[in-house]
């Protein structure tokens, strides 16, 4: 498994990073377009912000990665440890199943979005709006596979501490 999550890790911080670039290289254009060029990009604060909407999801992924969301976390630390460990485990496949519900909703609307034909309002970029939809399956499919291995890793007694982030650091790396 360790495998599995170092590929996945590096998949998630090579596209979180691509998009970053993008984003700066997109608002570093317009930026010398406007003040010395005197041109603009019509479509770059558009694009920048489907980006940076992007980038919230990627932070999420990664947030679920590290275990770092916010959380109420009190009633773990009152239980005694295996108490705590179910309620971890529990709370985990909660999550779980929320994200996976996510997943689906998301793949809904980006196919409704692709099967009408729908394109932002007032765009001036010639994408489907799928195409920047397609971040909320994504981003939840992302989240729901960090998650199922913290699930497993916690069923068998050696995930993150309740409460804690995950050992194994942000690329899989076992410690």
């Amino acid at each position: 498994m360790t495998a599995a999550k170092q590929l996945l890790g590096w998949f998630e911080y090579g596209l979180g990073g691509l998009i970053l670039l993008a984003g700066l290289i997109i608002v570093s254009l317009e930026i010398l377009g406007r003040g010395f060029l005197g041109f603009s990009l019509l479509w770059s604060e558009e694009l920048s912000r489907y980006l940076l909407i992007w980038t919230v999801y990627m932070g999420a992924a990664a947030a679920t990665r590290d275990g770092s969301h916010i959380r109420v976390e009190f009633l773990l630390h009152l239980l005694p440890d295996r108490w705590s460990r179910r309620l971890a485990l529990f709370d985990t496949a909660l999550c779980l199943l929320f994200t996976l519900t996510l997943v689906y909703a998301g793949y809904l609307l980006v196919e409704d979005s692709r099967f009408l034909g729908l394109r932002p309002t007032d765009s001036n970029l010639p994408v489907p709006i799928w195409v920047f939809q397609s971040i909320v399956p994504l981003g939840f499919a992302l989240m729901s596979l960090r998650l199922a291995i913290t699930l497993l890793q916690q069923a068998r007694g050696r995930g993150p501490a309740p409460g804690g982030p995950d050992p194994s650091g942000a690329l899989g790396r076992e410690t």
